[in-house]
């Protein structure tokens, strides 16, 4: 049986530490079925995955990610990499502000860089119907408190981007929304989480979720049983199959999103570019591809 190390300690954390070693300790009916106690165990190694095993290890919990392949191979990997405020549902609009907050101290936190530029984020319309609606959505998130402004002629809009065309007819602009590189801002977690001694555990996938006393105590992998005091699932899609054997359900769809990257060309695009009706959002990347991404299907 390993124990993840641990820097820092309190009196929370030391009651965890000894609830763990109880269940593991000499004479305990499940010694042998636990191979690692983790404060927190994180499942799945997506951006999400990342950062709340980032956050519980400089916290001073024991920490242990389970990734089923490697480091984001699902969608964190293969994202537009936008970091948006402007269009969302204003139930999310608080959480997306203070992400770009945390954003804009990344680089800094993690000692490395994310690719992160404040960029603006352009929602074009291509008619005047299209056009209509956004300028409602605009006077909704600027009465949420956002910074959005609406460019109600084409000719403003290809003055942010001369490479559109002309029959864009109007636009919004959110100029504190940016973008990121996805393969840098994984790696630069993952490096992180190692100085922070965290155990990364990749080709392991979890297989279910270990239950004693109506209370998730572990997971077992194809390799091992591993003890938690608090399990964190961040698995993506593959979340409620983990939840299943427990009658729980998380609410989610499905979806499959074409996505393409080109061969690098000159910079030509500083904004993210998206489009009422979110058919299709593109950016060019740092290194001078574009990163295009379709609607979901």
């Amino acid at each position: 049986m390993a124990s993840l190390s641990r820097r820092r300690t309190g009196p929370h954390l030391t009651a965890v530490k000894s609830s763990l070693h109880e269940r593991c300790a000499p004479g305990s009916s499940i010694r042998t079925g636990w191979s690692m106690i983790a404060d927190v165990l994180v499942v799945g190694g997506g951006i999400v995955g990342l950062a709340a095993a980032f956050e519980a290890a400089r916290a001073g919990f024991r920490v242990c990610l389970c990734e089923a392949r490697r480091i984001g191979a699902m969608a964190s990997g293969v994202t537009l990499g936008g970091v948006r405020q402007s269009g969302r549902h204003p139930a999310e609009l608080p959480l997306a502000r203070a992400a770009v907050a945390i954003w804009q101290e990344l680089d800094q936190l993690l000692g490395a860089p994310t690719g992160y530029r404040r960029t603006g984020n352009l929602r074009l319309a291509r008619s005047e119907e299209e056009a209509a609606l956004l300028a409602r959505m605009v006077e909704e998130q600027r009465a949420a408190g956002l910074e959005i402004a609406f460019l109600a002629d084409g000719r403003a809009v290809r003055e942010l981007a001369p490479v559109l065309g002309g029959e864009i007819v109007a636009a919004s602009f959110c100029p504190g929304d940016g973008q990121a590189e996805p393969a840098s801002v994984l790696a630069a977690y993952a490096a992180a989480l190692r100085r922070e001694g965290v155990v990364i555990d990749e080709g392991e996938p979890v297989r279910a979720l270990v239950v004693e006393a109506g209370r998730i105590v572990g997971v077992r992998t194809d390799r091992d049983r591993i003890a938690a005091g608090k399990v964190v699932l961040a698995a993506g899609i593959e979340t409620n199959a983990l939840l299943a054997p427990l009658a729980l359900e998380v609410p989610l769809t499905v979806a499959e999103v074409t996505g393409l990257r080109t061969r690098p060309v000159p910079q030509r695009l500083g904004p993210v570019l998206g489009v009422v009706g979110a058919e299709i959002a593109l950016r060019q990347q740092k290194d001078g591809c574009f990163r295009v991404t379709g609607a979901a299907a």
